[in-house]
């Protein structure tokens, strides 16, 4: 196994080293400093990645860059982010970028949309608005994009629809996504086949709109989605994995879960579900892992 050779000639640590699963999620082994001469065994299976220091500043950028090339995964979510420093890691064949509660630019979204390696972008607390997603549409391999704790809303979702993410199977919305915001990925055509409303406004009125998409897993946790929402969600051909753990639902709405064979993973914790009625459930369901009340 050869080895990759980085060399960081800084006063202090550029960040931390790791490398993590290509697939997602990601899961990280940190394994070491950027700090000096670094060798790393070159894995196939693995992404390699930088997380960003504090200290690790715009003007530090040039010295670092070829070594910044051999990067497919970086983290910002653990120093200052510099939309300067964003811009010299374009020679970088980025598969995955974390830009956790980043305050960001058109400019910086500008830069980002020519990352062609794209799959995974994290903006979880990032300052988004809902006009500036649609410069991140023309990736051809974003697969994931996650972005909780934004202040992004349903308008955004709108505006997604007709700006490309042909690609894109995963997404984690905010907590201001409301019915519309289902009905504007139902119409868009979405190829999306995870979901994660979990803590949104998201109700009743948006199961026809899930159930019409070729959703796989569906987190709805902490909503206010019920017995209702559950009568048109059932239609699903597709849902394996839903997550209901504080939703609104009821021992009233096992009857419509018991009427999805498809279900393989089931998580019904801090409900109204009773432990006899789950019981029930699992005899129906005997193919699906049911998790609560």
């Amino acid at each position: 196994m050869q080895a990759v050779k980085l060399n960081f000639p800084l006063a202090k640590s550029a960040g931390n080293l790791y490398q993590a699963q290509k697939q997602f999620p990601h899961s990280k082994t940190w394994v070491g400093q950027a700090l000096g001469q670094v060798d790393l065994p070159a894995r196939e299976d693995s992404l390699l990645g930088l997380a960003f220091s504090y200290d690790f500043s715009e003007k530090d950028a040039p010295k670092v860059t070829e070594t910044l090339s051999h990067f497919t995964s970086v983290d910002f979510s653990m120093g200052t982010f510099s939309g300067k420093v964003l811009a010299a890691m374009l020679a970088s064949p980025l598969v995955e970028l974390r830009l956790d509660f980043a305050a960001l630019s058109k400019e910086d979204l500008e830069n980002l949309a020519k990352q062609e390696s794209i799959e995974t972008l994290w903006f979880t607390g990032a300052s988004l608005r809902d006009e500036q997603l649609v410069h991140l549409g023309t990736l051809p391999k974003l697969t994931s994009l996650a972005l909780k704790s934004t202040a992004l809303s349903s308008r955004a979702l709108e505006l997604m629809s007709g700006a490309g993410f042909q690609s894109l199977r995963r997404l984690h919305l905010p907590a201001n996504i409301d019915d519309q915001g289902a009905e504007f990925l139902a119409r868009g055509g979405s190829l999306i086949t995870e979901l994660d409303l979990s803590y949104s406004k998201i109700s009743d009125a948006a199961g026809k709109a899930l159930a019409s998409l070729k959703l796989e897993t569906l987190y709805l946790n902490d909503t206010a989605f019920g017995d209702a929402g559950l009568e048109q969600l059932k239609t699903s051909p597709t849902l394996k994995v839903l997550f209901l753990n504080g939703s609104k639902i009821s021992d009233k709405g096992l009857t419509q879960l018991a009427e999805m064979p498809a279900l393989e993973h089931l998580e019904l914790r801090d409900t109204k579900i009773t432990e006899m009625g789950a019981a029930r459930l699992r005899g129906k369901l005997k193919d699906c892992a049911v998790f609560g009340p």
